[in-house]
């Protein structure tokens, strides 16, 4: 299980098959900060059909609807929205208010 800190600042880069015809997509994250041996982990998440509500695939989805065309595809996966409405394109959403 990934920690929030972890989850906030996954990036484009840190998946694979991102939104493709594929039942699963893989998300390969730099060692975490417990990790001894200094080894990348990698998740396989695979669609949720029982519980949509807790899909990753459906999540990915939804998020690629809501950043539409505008924004690029590369940096910080979960970003900040400003007061606005308007997605900050190179700020990564945090999980603690500064």
């Amino acid at each position: 299980m990934l920690r929030m800190e972890e989850v906030v600042s996954l990036t484009f880069e840190h998946m694979n098959h991102l939104l493709t015809a594929e039942e699963w997509f893989d998300v390969s994250l730099p060692p975490r900060k417990a990790s001894q041996t200094g080894t990348r982990g990698t998740w396989r998440l695979w669609a949720n059909d029982a519980k949509a509500s807790l899909c990753p695939k459906r999540a990915q989805l939804s998020l690629a609807k809501l950043y539409g065309h505008t924004v690029e595809r590369k940096g910080p996966l979960f970003r900040q929205v400003d007061s606005s409405g308007a997605i900050l394109a190179n700020s990564p959403m945090v999980s603690y208010l500064p």
